[in-house]
């Protein structure tokens, strides 16, 4: 798997370091529940990965007028074209990669939904529906 940010392993053992809240920014689950209870503030924006790929061109717009901004319709073409997978591939200026020490090619994956099912293991997906349970309560929300 390579180095992420500090954890160097492979994806079994990142993947347990995950579910146990091991890695250098602790529990994700902990981080996202505590956001979860802020949804209603006005300075904090809930985007679903599942809304992103559904219709790019409206988080866009829906982003923007979050931080108040108001963009036409041909700035609007411009970010869809740039945000798009393959131009976020080989963007230099992202650096998004490189700040994670990671190679650009392995830090997008495949950009479609559902795309762990590829890469989990049935006892890492018991695993995490396991952990994604006990947080339901927290998030007072469905994961399905």
């Amino acid at each position: 798997m390579g180095s992420f940010m500090s954890f160097s392993g492979t994806w079994n053992e990142f993947f347990q370091a995950f579910i146990k809240g091991e890695l250098y920014y602790g529990s994700y689950m902990e981080h996202a529940s505590e956001w979860w209870k802020h949804r209603s503030d006005t300075n904090v924006l809930f985007i679903w990965y599942e809304e992103l790929l559904k219709n790019r061109a409206e988080s866009i717009k829906k982003i923007a007028e979050f931080l108040g901004y108001k963009l036409s319709e041909e700035i609007i073409e411009i970010l869809f074209q740039k945000t798009s997978l393959d131009e976020m591939k080989k963007d230099e200026n992202a650096k998004i990669a490189q700040r994670l020490r990671l190679p650009t090619s392995s830090f997008f994956r495949a950009g479609t939904n559902n795309s762990w099912k590829e890469l989990f293991t049935e006892e890492q997906v018991k695993q995490m529906d396991a952990l994604l349970l006990s947080y339901t309560c927290n998030f007072n929300m469905d994961f399905n």
